[in-house]
C-alpha cells in the first residue's frame, strides 16, 4: 500500500508530477538492488497501474544506462533490452542515444530498428529513435516527418511520441510546427502527444498498453 501512495503526497506533488516522482523511485530501486535489473523491476511491479510501472521502469533503465551504459554497449547494441521483453520501450528509450552518437544519420538508426526481429524491441527501438534524436526536430521541425517515417503505423507512432513528448515540454510551438508536416492520422497522434505532455505531463491516467504490453 505504501509504495502506491508515496508519490501521491501533496508535499511531493507540489514540486513534481507523480510520474516524475515514480521515475525517481526507479532510479533508487536499481541502486538499492545493487544494479540487478530484474530485482528492481520486481519492485516496480508492486505499483497497481501500468503508468506507474512504466515510469518506474524508465527510472530503472535510465539509472542502468548512466552507470553501465558504456559497458553494456561493449556487449551488444541491444543489451540489456533484449532480456526484458515487457520493458523494451523503457529500456530502448535510453539505449539508442547511447549506441548511436548525436552525429549519426538517423536513417542508420531506423535501419537498425527495422532489422530487429522482436516486435516489442522494434517498437522500443523506434521510440528510442524519436527520443534520442529529438534535437534534429527541435532545430528543424520539418524533419519529424522524415525521422519518424520508418516502420509500420505503431512504430511511427512510437517514434513521434518519443520525440514530441519531450520537445513539447521544452517548447510547445516547435512541437506543433513539427506536427503540421505529418499526414492526418499521424498529425492527430502528434497533437495528442502534445496535449498529454503539456497538460498531464508525467500523469499515470493515459493509455500505457503500448508501452507496457502485459
Amino acid at each position: 500500500k505504501s509504495i502506491n501512495t508515496i508519490c501521491n503526497k501533496s508535499e511531493i506533488n507540489s514540486h513534481v508530477k507523480i510520474g516524475a516522482c515514480i521515475h525517481g523511485l526507479g532510479h533508487a530501486f536499481l541502486s538499492l538492488a545493487n544494479y540487478n535489473i530484474s530485482t528492481a523491476l520486481t519492485y516496480c511491479n508492486l505499483f497497481r497501474d501500468k503508468g506507474s510501472i512504466y515510469y518506474c521502469a524508465t527510472g530503472v533503465f535510465m539509472e542502468r544506462d548512466i552507470v553501465y551504459g558504456n559497458e553494456d554497449k561493449t556487449q551488444s547494441n541491444t543489451h540489456p533490452c533484449e532480456m526484458f521483453d515487457n520493458f523494451t520501450i523503457a529500456c530502448y528509450r535510453y539505449k539508442i542515444r547511447r549506441v548511436f552518437p548525436p552525429n549519426t544519420n538517423f536513417r542508420e538508426v531506423a535501419k537498425f530498428c527495422l532489422e530487429l526481429d522482436n516486435l516489442n524491441e522494434r517498437r522500443g527501438c523506434f521510440h528510442g529513435l524519436g527520443f534520442g534524436f529529438y534535437r534534429y526536430v527541435y532545430n528543424n521541425p520539418k524533419l519529424l516527418s522524415s525521422l519518424c517515417s520508418y516502420g509500420d503505423n505503431i512504430e511511427q507512432r512510437m517514434c513521434i511520441e518519443g520525440a514530441i513528448g519531450f520537445i513539447s515540454i521544452l517548447n510547445t510551438q516547435i512541437a506543433k510546427d513539427a506536427c503540421v508536416n505529418l499526414n492526418k492520422e499521424l498529425n492527430k497522434i502528434c497533437m495528442d502527444t502534445i496535449n498529454i505532455s503539456t497538460f498531464i505531463m508525467f500523469g499515470t491516467g493515459r493509455d500505457f498498453n503500448l508501452y507496457l504490453p502485459t
